[in-house]
């Protein structure tokens, strides 16, 4: 893939995602983290079902 980058701005830890000192702020938002919460569960859903 070109043009793909990556900043890190949550570590999953404890069943949790953690934010980094360098996370945005919008992005340390209890939706933000709700949705990545769900998207994890949903993916692992899929995962486990396969």
């Amino acid at each position: 893939g070109k043009n793909i980058f990556l900043e890190m701005e949550y570590i999953y830890m404890f069943r949790d995602f953690k934010p980094f000192y360098w996370t945005y702020q919008d992005y340390r938002h209890p939706d933000v983290k709700e949705f990545f919460n769900k998207a994890r569960k949903y993916y692992l859903d899929l995962l486990y079902k396969a």
